[in-house]
């Protein structure tokens, strides 16, 4: 995928949410998708592949460690899967245009109050 892309991010939070799934549902001790997309688009960790391995090894013992996925931890899942990520300072000004739906359950009317408050 092209970094310059306008939807590069959106693709890449899509991809961390079928890896996750798609382990999970064979009952694989997975990262949360947040977690797999901050581990994707760190730039601290560089270039340098000692750190990368080192800094997935502490994510895959905390992630073995984890008991399963609270309806919270999966309402943050979905909150993050709807979000608008800012591609660059240019954006973050911006509002979407359209808010996303949590877990299906919003309505028009639930839409609109939110809608006021930003």
């Amino acid at each position: 995928m092209d970094l310059d892309h306008p939807h590069c991010l959106v693709f890449l939070r899509e991809d961390c949410q079928h890896v996750t799934d798609f382990f999970r549902g064979r009952g694989v001790a997975v990262l949360s998708m947040r977690e797999l997309f901050d581990y994707v688009t760190d730039p601290a960790l560089g270039l340098d592949e000692a750190r990368w391995e080192e800094h997935l090894d502490r994510l895959s013992e905390a992630a073995a460690q984890r008991p399963e996925q609270t309806d919270e931890e999966k309402l943050s899942e979905a909150v993050f899967k709807g979000a608008f990520i800012p591609r660059d300072l240019s954006q973050v000004g911006r509002r979407p245009t359209r808010l996303p739906a949590v877990l299906g359950r919003a309505t028009p009317a639930s839409c609109a109050h939110t809608a006021r408050l930003t």
